[in-house]
């Protein structure tokens, strides 16, 4: 165990140190010139792989061998050398960390090449472990070992992958990928593209299927995340022992805007923090299961919070946020509590159901099976990718959802126009059912409570009609708004690329070949938003519209011409 120990310390402390650098290579390898020796003249293709016979005499003096791991299992191969056939040079190596990853593979450490592992290997398993929550990465190491051992090319008493390496490389390259979208793509994925006023509705809840055993390992690593996706615990000690649960808050289309670990059992405190948080971003509706207790206790916070540095913030926060009870666990109250807390029918509540964070957890739960074994570190980052990914699968099928959105909502029209004209007088506004509450809305204030008959319904449907062209619009605009800072960004690289081709330098800088890998990325970023919002366009005009015969169409960039990504013609539209 000492020793085991010892290995994982060592390997944290080299990617620490050396995660600069392999940031550095791997952005650079989108743009890789792999027959360029960095010794040579420029522009130079003399790098070279050393030919049958001078491999031989090159390995008699070096035997190093390496186990590579691919889709196919684990391949005990020999080191790859590099001879430069340049007059100048002339100079036999070995392949460093550098020239593998910028062939397509990936570390186990940043100082050694003994184990690598193929990009697609690790493509492979986070996409598994996200599609697949349950699958833990001994079984899917087994699976790999399987595959060899069945094709003869690993023993029984030969481990095929070292666990330490894979868990090390496999979070390292996640976390990697997660930096390219941030930095370089401008991804912002705690943010919904769509919400947009006037609803900017929010639901919180807690999960406490995800927590983590106290006697599980602590491990030697710091969490790469850090508090990007899932807020710190000291910004949650501060505000308000092992992993009881998790806590979250999502938009009306469930996204993720924000998530904490819970220490403890599930406390107003912890609450008090996400709505704080929440209304800080803009979002005015609060929904929460027992909003009715709650309210009582920021009444109590407020009042003997006087002097504290957020007081002011905290009196403005319950004036100006609007909380409200959910439907389907608004039913556990009493009937007066539920007419009281009600908020469906509020004003731009858009008739929300107050149970999206449900339908979210419904997903997360799964993970739950291999987050109570893990160190807090490992659990931190897999719960961050988690949420990473299902808020980019929410993103990516946001136009959908908000066709959809609009689809149902033009039927429901439709029945509802049609029940009208047959109804004749009754049909009226005063001769329509009217359900009084007890309580009456101007006794409430803003936070009345409105429980009407059809009158209702139909403002609410107009209420969400108007919202959700408002957020086909914001989705629109968001995504323009990214396009823009990428061909900004697209023009810096280009004109420091240009500028050292024009000042004939004759050594080729490392720098130079991270700038043209940023740029490979984002001219693959433009190219994809470009057709996201194609699609996305289409999809609007086809729902909004009753267009039947677009609705089914297949989107690429052969079918719309540059003027259909124009911001400015969206607008317009919607």
């Amino acid at each position: 165990m000492k020793k085991h120990a010892k290995r994982m310390g060592q390997i944290a402390e080299d990617w620490d140190e050396h995660w600069e650098r392999v940031v550095e290579v791997h952005i650079g390898s989108y743009a890789t010139l792999p027959s360029l020796c960095c010794r040579s003249v420029l522009h130079s293709s003399s790098l070279q792989i050393l030919s049958k016979v001078e491999y031989i005499g090159y390995r008699a003096k070096k035997n190093k061998f390496m186990i590579v791991i691919t889709l196919l299992g684990r391949f005990d191969l020999n080191a790859t050398s590099f001879k430069c056939s340049h007059p100048a040079c002339g100079i036999t190596e070995e392949a460093s960390v550098r020239n593998y990853v910028e062939s397509g593979y990936w570390p186990g450490s940043p100082t050694r090449t003994c184990t690598l592992f193929t990009q697609t290997y690790m493509t492979h398993w986070f996409h598994t472990k996200h599609q697949i929550p349950s699958t833990a990465a001994m079984k899917y190491m087994e699976v790999s070992g399987k595959m060899s051992s069945e094709g003869g090319r690993v023993s029984i008493q030969n481990p095929v992958i070292y666990p330490i390496m894979f868990r090390t490389a496999s979070s390292q390259f996640s976390y990697i990928n997660h930096m390219i979208d941030v930095d370089i793509k401008q991804d912002e994925k705690m943010r919904c593209k769509a919400c947009v006023l006037p609803c900017m509705y929010s639901h919180f809840d807690v999960i406490f299927k995800l927590y983590r055993y106290k006697a599980a390992r602590s491990g030697h690593f710091k969490s790469l995340y850090g508090d990007s996706v899932i807020v710190s615990d000291e910004k949650i000690e501060v505000h308000v022992a092992d992993e009881t649960g998790l806590g979250s808050a999502c938009c009306r289309h469930g996204v993720v805007l924000v998530a904490a670990n819970l220490k403890t059992g599930e406390n107003y405190r912890i609450v008090h923090f996400f709505q704080h948080f929440l209304w800080t971003i803009g979002y005015i509706y609060f929904c929460y299961d027992v909003i009715c207790n709650y309210e009582k206790f920021l009444k109590d916070l407020i009042k003997v919070s006087e002097g504290h540095l957020l007081h002011g913030e905290w009196a403005r926060m319950s004036k100006e946020m609007v909380g409200f009870l959910s439907v389907l666990h608004g039913r556990t109250h009493t009937w007066d509590c539920q007419v009281i807390n009600n908020g469906r029918w509020r004003e731009w509540a858009c008739a929300s159901l107050g149970e999206e964070q449900e339908q979210v957890f419904a997903r997360f739960a799964k993970y739950g099976l291999v987050t109570k074994h893990m160190s807090p570190a490992s659990r931190n980052d897999h719960l961050s990718e988690m949420i990473e990914n299902h808020n980019k699968e929410k993103d990516d099928g946001m136009d959908y959802a908000l066709a959809k959105r609009a689809k149902k909502l033009m039927e429901v029209e439709d029945r509802c126009l049609h029940r009208d004209s047959n109804l004749g007088s009754f049909a009226s506004p005063a001769n329509r059912l009217t359900i009084t509450p007890p309580l009456s809305c101007e006794a409430k204030g803003k936070h009345g409570a409105v429980w009407c008959g059809s009158e209702k319904t139909c403002l609410a449907r107009e209420e969400k009609v108007i919202q959700t062209k408002y957020e086909m619009k914001n989705y629109l605009e968001s995504l323009a708004k990214i396009h823009s800072r990428l061909k900004e960004d697209k023009e810096i690289h280009t004109a420091i690329i240009q500028s050292w081709q024009e000042s004939q330098v004759t050594l080729y800088p490392k720098s130079i070949q991270t700038y043209r890998g940023k740029l490979v990325l984002i001219n693959t970023e433009l190219q994809r938003l470009k057709l996201k919002v194609a699609r996305a366009v289409a999809l609007f005009r086809s729902y909004t519209y009753g267009d039947e015969a677009k609705k089914d169409s297949d989107f690429d960039s052969e079918n719309y011409s540059d003027s259909d990504t124009d911001s400015n013609s969206t607008e317009k539209d919607y």
